[in-house]
């Protein structure tokens, strides 16, 4: 029990039975106003002791036992992870070609070679290597693909070697007679012979599941977004990347040689949540548009948060006790199971509810001095009795 006037606590009790708490009340026939939670323990306990007392609910339990409905309700709806669009960039690929004489027309311009370098993203050494070419050296080099010649020798020497096997498993040899004469495994002889068509670079692409990725989304994102890739390093290590940079980076360079990026735009229930507690402008992951696209995919959800905003207002800033039984009135018409119980009990507890609009009074002082009569008992190590805590606790209010 505390002073609302001077703060000070006056009295405590080591129970929640309600003949005990009567009791406790009933030695201080003085009193005329209780600022309380919702316990019913208390409201009857109060109303026993002395009718007469006025009961002003708190305002800070009140909005916290909606926010905590409303938030649960709203779990129920949402997922995790709220995607609100997917987006397909097409992005536009330079041949090398291009981008040096678009390198070169910059520095004619007079632009340094390495801004200029940087500009068409376009190596330096790679640019300086070519500067040094003559014109039938560029041409060559332009319209050769080394890595790609080199995969086809390999895949038209494999489709000899399968050919030569097949010849030989048509004259009657057996798998290992095959495997003796050429060295092949038995296995794969009878790879070989099984195959219906020649190899191709297109029939050996393989789909390998990479490291990277689990964060192709936020990575497609940083890359759009013109997210330098030792940036996008970091970012992504936040996230529970363990990978090495150099892994990293050969994803993005395939990734934008690919000519197309595909990511979800994503919000995080949690961040949507935060605007029970605060204001939309202070919530730096939620934006005003994410919020409207959120609300035409459900619109139960608006109503929910629309509600808990509409009843923070009249506690906090109208203190109307018309728009109050308005609002009971709205929040009946949802028929949602954790909303009507929330209503059930303000139905039962009306009067102190009413009470908190008409009264400044509050548990702010008591919240305070709980903490410090936590601090006492730790103190205490919790060894000794409650007597003792209360006598401690006294005998410092009154130093």
């Amino acid at each position: 029990m505390v002073n609302q006037d001077d703060h000070h606590i006056i009295s405590a009790i080591d129970s929640r039975e309600v003949t005990d708490v009567q009791k406790w009340l009933q030695e201080y026939p003085n009193l005329k106003v209780v600022s309380r939670d919702g316990s019913n323990i208390y409201k009857l306990a109060i109303e026993l002791a002395n009718p007469n007392i006025i009961q002003v609910s708190d305002r800070f339990h009140l909005i916290k036992g909606l926010s905590e409905t409303i938030r649960d309700e709203i779990k129920k709806i949402l997922p995790r992870q709220i995607i609100l669009d997917e987006v397909t960039i097409i992005l536009s690929k330079n041949s090398i070609k291009e981008r040096y004489k678009k390198t070169k027309e910059d520095i004619n311009n007079g632009e340094k070679i390495s801004i200029a370098c940087k500009n068409n993203s376009i190596d330096i050494r790679t640019f300086k290597k070519l500067l040094s070419f003559n014109d039938i050296e560029l041409i060559e080099y332009f319209s050769k693909d080394k890595y790609k010649e080199k995969r086809q020798t390999n895949i038209d020497r494999k489709n000899n070697d399968i050919k030569q096997v097949k010849e030989l498993y048509n004259k009657g040899y057996s798998f290992s007679a095959i495997s003796k004469h050429t060295g092949f495994d038995w296995r794969t002889v009878k790879k070989y012979v099984n195959l219906d068509k020649p190899l191709t670079i297109e029939s050996l692409k393989r789909d390998r599941e990479n490291i990277c990725s689990p964060y192709q989304d936020k990575i497609n994102e940083f890359i759009i977004n013109k997210v330098k890739t030792k940036d996008i390093f970091i970012e992504i290590q936040k996230l529970g990347y363990k990978g090495k940079y150099g892994t990293l980076k050969n994803y993005v360079s395939g990734l934008k040689k690919n000519g197309q990026l595909k990511y979800k735009k994503i919000l995080s229930r949690k961040d949507l949540l935060r605007l029970l507690y605060t204001p939309l402008k202070d919530n730096t992951k939620l934006s005003r548009d994410m919020l409207k696209i959120v609300y035409e995919k459900y619109n139960l959800v608006k109503k929910l948060i629309e509600l808990m905003l509409e009843f923070k207002g009249i506690l906090l800033k109208s203190k109307s006790e018309k728009a109050l039984f308005a609002w009971f009135n709205k929040a009946e018409k949802l028929n949602i199971d954790g909303v009507n119980s929330f209503l059930k009990g303000c139905n039962n507890d009306m009067s102190a509810i009413i009470n908190s609009l008409r009264y400044q009074y509050s548990n702010g002082v008591v919240e305070a001095s709980v903490n410090k009569i936590k601090l006492i008992k730790r103190i205490m190590h919790g060894r000794c009795k409650f007597d003792l805590l209360i006598s401690k606790t006294l005998r410092l209010e009154f130093l």
